[in-house]
């Protein structure tokens, strides 16, 4: 072991302080050369982007307007009636053709139902008896249309004010209607309602007009409609 060490010893007695300098010199330079060195090869570190706060929304943006909500059709009721398939509507102003009809009728059926109410009924038949006691010709009528026994007359009378007058009287009907031998209006009644324009176009015409309730008197009503029937200015032609 001294053999190996003895040599060393010597070397190293022999080197001058100038050799241990340049050496200590060469030591720190290749220590420094390393940590350049890993410094270089490291790769770099990018510190992260800074986040940034959502921008405030401008107080005049206009928002789209919000989607229409769609709301869902009913679902189709079991006890719903079957729909009748009907035939196309009429072009130019022809009306549908026999075979259209005949197609349309065989799918539905028809029952018969009364027109008017029981009382209104009764009235009927009462002032049917009263007419037939007369004996004077009069025929009594129900539910018909100011204009098929109403016409305006008069020297302004024209093509258009005709015409503007039966658009303006064609919604309205009279209840009941009592004609005299000749076929002319004599007088008017109406049941449980009273239409004013019924009224007003029966006494610009000069005709008796009463109002009946459904619970009626019929022995004062009878006396109201023979004053009414005797009280028309129009006389009456001896016809037969």
């Amino acid at each position: 072991m001294d053999a190996y060490i003895e040599p060393v010893l010597a070397f190293l007695a022999s080197v001058a302080a100038r050799d241990w300098a340049v050496a200590a010199a060469l030591l720190f330079a290749l220590v420094l050369v390393l940590r350049l060195v890993r410094i270089v090869a490291r790769p770099a570190q990018v510190p992260p982007a800074p986040q940034r706060a959502p921008a405030a929304p401008v107080a005049d943006t206009i928002s789209p307007p919000p989607a229409a909500v769609r709301t869902p059709e009913p679902a189709p009721r079991s006890d719903a009636r079957p729909r009748v398939a009907l035939p196309p509507a009429a072009h130019d102003g022809d009306g549908p053709s026999p075979l259209e009809v005949s197609r349309a009728l065989s799918q539905v059926r028809f029952e018969g139902k009364s027109m008017m109410k029981w009382q209104e009924y009764c009235l009927l038949r009462d002032v049917e008896g009263l007419l037939t006691r007369l004996g004077k010709g009069h025929r009594l009528f129900c539910h018909v249309a100011l204009t098929e026994f109403f016409t305006g007359t008069g020297a302004s009378r024209s093509t258009e004010l005709t015409e503007a007058v039966d658009r303006a009287l064609a919604p309205y009907r009279a209840d009941f209607l009592i004609v005299d031998r000749q076929g002319y209006p004599a007088m008017g009644l109406a049941f449980a309602t009273d239409s004013p324009v019924v009224r007003t176009v029966f006494r610009q015409a000069g005709l008796p007009f009463l109002s009946v309730r459904d619970d009626y008197s019929w022995p004062l009503l009878e006396r109201e409609v023979v004053h009414g029937l005797n009280s028309v200015a129009r006389p009456l032609p001896k016809t037969a």
